[in-house]
């Protein structure tokens, strides 16, 4: 019986780590990995995704579309 709900709790843990390691994180801003919201790979956005836009004292002046569409994987 032991053995049985160890090897069910591996699998579960195995379909439900890589849904939350999916998600990805693309920082935008003075001394982040984008300078410009524009360098963002927008097309490849997935759900759960997050793009974080710090403030500069030059404003934005980009136009950009998220089209996906989606919900967070749950965790």
């Amino acid at each position: 019986m032991h053995k049985s709900l160890l090897i069910a709790g591996i699998l579960a843990a195995a379909v439900a780590l890589p849904h939350a390691a999916a998600a990805t994180t693309f920082e935008v801003g003075p001394g982040k990995t984008y300078a410009n919201i524009g360098d963002v790979p927008l097309e490849s956005l997935t759900a759960g995704d997050s793009v974080l836009i710090y403030y500069r004292a030059t404003p934005y002046k980009e136009k950009f579309v998220v089209a996906a569409v989606g919900t967070r994987p749950r965790r």
